[in-house]
């Protein structure tokens, strides 16, 4: 697991950087809400999006564990939380028992995205393993 807290100085030192790729499971922590003013394209942990909820980003990368389909709704709230901005989502997610079939999931997503364009979609589970590309034309 990845302890993001010592790098949260120099973050918070590079106000200008676009980009934050860091997706390695890591440590939650606490970190201000200022960080990275400026970011538009994000791979982090799902937990990270909370704090980048007034960013327009136009590109995220993210995975979540098991979850139910509470979970999983709990998720949709928070990515449609850019959809105002957001254009290409990359997700994959753990499925099992409880889970949202993947076209359930994919409507409920993009309802609450309406300007998506790509979808990427990674299944991982007991007996599922599925790696959907799904590009929009408008």
């Amino acid at each position: 697991m990845f302890d993001l807290e010592p790098t949260l100085p120099f973050l918070q030192s590079q106000p200008d950087l676009t980009v934050w790729r860091q997706r390695h499971h890591s440590k939650q922590c606490e970190f201000s809400y200022d960080i990275l003013p400026h970011v538009v394209d994000a791979s982090v942990d799902h937990w990270i999006l909370l704090k980048l909820k007034s960013r327009p980003l136009t590109r995220i990368a993210t995975e979540f564990e098991r979850e139910d389909t509470a979970g999983e709704l709990r998720l949709c709230e928070i990515l449609g939380a850019f959809g105002q901005w957001l254009l290409e989502l990359e997700l994959e997610r753990a499925v099992g028992e409880g889970s949202h079939l993947i076209a359930e999931f994919i409507a409920i997503l993009a309802a609450k995205l309406p300007l998506l364009h790509c979808l990427t979609i990674r299944n991982r589970g007991e007996m599922v393993c599925t790696f959907l590309n799904i590009l929009f034309t408008v």
